[in-house]
């Protein structure tokens, strides 16, 4: 059986930040960025529902947040983490 890391280890916090990028780079992927123009009142296409580009282009605009703002900063913890751990482990 697979052993998993925990939350608050530095190789949890850097699978987050990675979970975060994939689904980033899913939605980026999928065209989702187009949509972001429903939210100043644009239409990206006429295929969709204004409802449902809002909340397409809603989702993006989060995901982009999680991951310029979320993911660097769990990788900064997770390298910070590492740092301190390792220094304890030093000291006698």
């Amino acid at each position: 059986m697979r052993r998993r890391a925990p939350i608050f280890s530095p190789a949890g916090l850097a699978v987050r930040a990675l979970v975060l990028a994939a689904m980033f780079l899913a939605a980026h992927l999928a065209g989702l960025r187009d949509y972001t123009t429903a939210l100043s009142g644009g239409s990206a296409s006429e295929s969709v529902s204004r409802s449902v580009a809002a909340f397409l282009g809603s989702a993006y605009v989060c995901l982009h947040f999680l991951f310029v703002l979320v993911a660097p900063a769990l990788l900064i913890a997770a390298g910070l983490l590492h740092l301190g751990w390792r220094l304890r482990c030093r000291r006698p």
